[in-house]
C-alpha cells in the first residue's frame, strides 16, 4: 500500500480527481472495471473506495480516498484476492481513522 495527498489546489474535488484518474486507466486500459463505493461519510471528510481491474496489472487496484477541506489524502492497495477482503478492511479501518492535520516551516 501506498499513500499519496493531493493539494486542493490542483484538484478541486474528490469527483474530479475520481473523474481525471478514471481517464487514465481508460487510457491504459480501455477495458477496465472501475467501480467506486461510498463509504459512510465521516462529519470532516467524504470516504470512497475504487476498485480497478486494469491488464497487465497482477492484482487489482482498490483505492480508499478521504476528501478534506485542504487536501485529498488517498491510499493504493494491491493484494491478492485470497486476502483481498481483508485487507480491504484494514484501507477502510485507516480511511475512518486518519486525522487531517497541517503544519507550517519555521522560516
Amino acid at each position: 500500500m501506498y499513500i499519496n495527498f493531493w493539494d486542493r489546489g490542483t484538484v478541486w474535488s474528490l469527483d474530479h480527481l475520481l473523474a481525471q484518474q478514471s481517464a487514465e486507466i481508460r487510457d491504459t486500459d480501455h477495458d477496465a472495471i472501475i467501480h467506486v463505493e461510498e463509504l459512510e461519510t465521516r462529519p470532516d471528510a467524504r470516504l470512497v473506495l475504487r476498485r480497478a481491474e486494469i491488464a497487465n496489472y497482477p492484482t487489482a487496484e482498490i483505492t480508499g480516498f478521504a476528501e478534506f477541506e485542504a487536501f485529498i489524502f488517498f491510499a493504493v492497495l494491491f493484494t491478492p484476492l485470497a486476502i483481498e477482503r481483508r485487507n480491504v478492511r484494514k484501507l477502510e479501518y485507516i480511511l475512518r481513522n486518519i486525522l487531517p492535520i497541517s503544519f507550517r516551516h519555521a522560516a
